[in-house]
């Protein structure tokens, strides 16, 4: 009778396989890291750099969470796209960063609220609660 499937030692050569489709998973890009940011700003106040990188660790390939042997750099390449996104969101000025808890924190600003808003109702998700706490004291 003919066997199904990979055996343990397919699935090790091939770990980025689909069932029986021999396809390699994409390469991260920073348009799949934000979604995991916004996840993790919607439920914590702040977001750190390791926490994004475990939660994409899980279904991401493992070459993003190889460190190249040729580069000085000693970041794999799902630390430099999750480093990547905090800034460019730090420069459009959603977050500010805590040097003192190494955290990056949603920054409340009445032109922040349509992205934030945009954000949340694009996973049907709520508002972060310290972000709300923020635009109540702004209208007082």
């Amino acid at each position: 009778m003919p066997q199904f499937g990979f055996s343990i030692h397919d699935s090790e050569i091939a770990p980025g396989t689909t069932g029986a489709l021999l396809e390699d998973q994409p390469k991260i890009t920073t348009a799949h890291v934000r979604p995991f940011v916004w996840a993790i700003l919607m439920f914590r106040t702040g977001v750190s750099c390791w926490e994004v990188v475990n939660a994409l660790s899980a279904v991401c390939s493992t070459e993003d969470t190889k460190i190249d042997d040729y580069d000085d750099d000693a970041r794999t390449w799902l630390e430099i796209c999750v480093e990547e996104v905090l800034a460019e969101m730090t420069l459009e000025g959603l977050l500010r960063y805590n040097e003192e808890k190494d955290v990056w924190v949603l920054a409340y600003s009445p032109s922040n609220v349509p992205t934030v808003i945009k954000a949340v109702s694009g996973v049907n998700g709520s508002m972060p609660n310290h972000f709300l706490l923020e635009m109540a004291q702004e209208v007082r």
